[in-house]
């Protein structure tokens, strides 16, 4: 995975020390290439006197974070899929630009019969025609309602009313006006949804009735970090936070519990940091139906800190645990590490302006 720049201006000290703080930037860099990415920004001062004895560092202000490009996915969970709920010939096929289907939009033709979808949970299974009642009707009745064919409640029986509004309908489609909708003309789906067609759907198809037209994605697509190995995933612990990138949006979140793939692979969860999706009707626009796409984010190790910077070298760890700096001059001092990268650390126990000891090549 590609590391972000890191950016480590030369800082006071000697010219000796800047040698080997030139060794350690190289070193950090060869470190970022292999897998951390991370930022140090650090004021310089101005250049010291060369002294003999113990090099020497005068403690500087700046900013150190640390990051991890990790790979990600986003996904779609599987819809219903829409029947063809006639036979023949798909003789035009237009599926919103989108993706996103409406009741009353025409999706296909059939032996240049256009089959408009309806919002509805029972299929298209045979004509609809005075006299006859259902679930199926309702649906069609409640379509002629919302678009104005069709006045009063939709009481699931198919009387002359019903038939006045699907001729009232048929005429301003441009179809055999009738007052029947035969089988075939509406497809009836839960809508509205994102769609995609079925595979081996063109033009030129020839249908047959029961045959998979087109397939739907329900809720907001799912985003994940996909490590490259088993060793990265505990990298990226429960609640750390991410930055996926989905063209040109950030979506930010925290990572969830890892799951363990079948195939032996981990993929670990970004959700949203509230209760709301992680991915809005901005960001599900940008991925595409029905996925899965690849994609970068950007893992928060650790979070931007500011303060006096000093070089990893001139820390020491006690035989307690405890870290320490000595000062010029050969005091010991304290320090508690708050973020370390690239060979620099910002730390609490000294103040700017400081001058502590480096321990050579530690």
């Amino acid at each position: 995975m590609q590391p972000n720049c890191a950016h480590i201006p030369m800082m006071s000290g000697s010219r000796t020390v800047a040698r080997r703080l030139g060794a350690v930037v190289a070193v950090a860099a060869l470190v970022a290439v292999a897998f951390w990415a991370g930022t140090v920004v650090v004021h310089p001062s101005e250049e010291p006197v060369a002294e003999s004895g113990p090099e020497l560092y005068t403690v500087d202000s700046g900013t150190v974070s640390q990051s991890i490009t990790y790979p990600a996915r986003a996904h779609w969970s599987s819809g219903p899929t829409g029947m063809a709920p006639g036979s023949g010939t798909i003789t035009d096929l237009s599926l919103p630009a989108d993706g996103v289907i409406h009741s009353g939009d025409v999706l296909y033709s059939l032996d240049l019969r256009p089959v408009t979808a309806v919002a509805g949970e029972v299929p298209a299974f045979r004509d609809l025609r005075v006299g006859v009642s259902g679930d199926d009707v309702t649906q069609l009745q409640q379509y002629l309602i919302t678009t104005g064919y069709l006045s009063g409640g939709a009481d699931g029986f198919f009387g002359s009313v019903t038939a006045r509004a699907v001729r009232a309908w048929q005429a301003e489609e441009d179809m055999t006006v009738d007052g029947v909708v035969h089988l075939g003309e509406v497809l009836f789906l839960p809508l509205p949804a994102r769609a995609y067609w079925a595979d081996g759907v063109n033009v030129g198809t020839v249908l047959s009735r029961g045959q998979p037209v087109l397939r739907t994605v329900v809720g907001a697509p799912s985003l994940a970090l996909a490590p490259a190995s088993r060793d990265e995933a505990p990298q990226a612990a429960e609640g750390t936070k991410v930055t996926v990138t989905i063209g040109e949006q950030d979506v930010r979140g925290v990572t969830g519990d890892a799951q363990r793939q079948s195939d032996g692979t981990t993929l670990i969860p970004v959700i949203a940091d509230d209760e709301g999706p992680v991915c809005d009707e901005s960001c599900a626009a940008r991925v595409p139906v029905p996925g899965p796409v690849d994609l970068t984010a950007e893992v928060t190790v650790a979070e931007p800190q500011t303060g006096p910077v000093i070089p990893v070298s001139a820390i020491r760890t006690r035989a307690d645990g405890a870290t320490e700096v000595t000062m010029a001059g050969g005091k010991s001092q304290e320090v508690e590490v708050l973020v370390s990268y690239g060979g620099l650390a910002v730390v609490s126990g000294v103040d700017v302006g400081d001058v502590v000891e480096l321990f050579g090549d530690e």
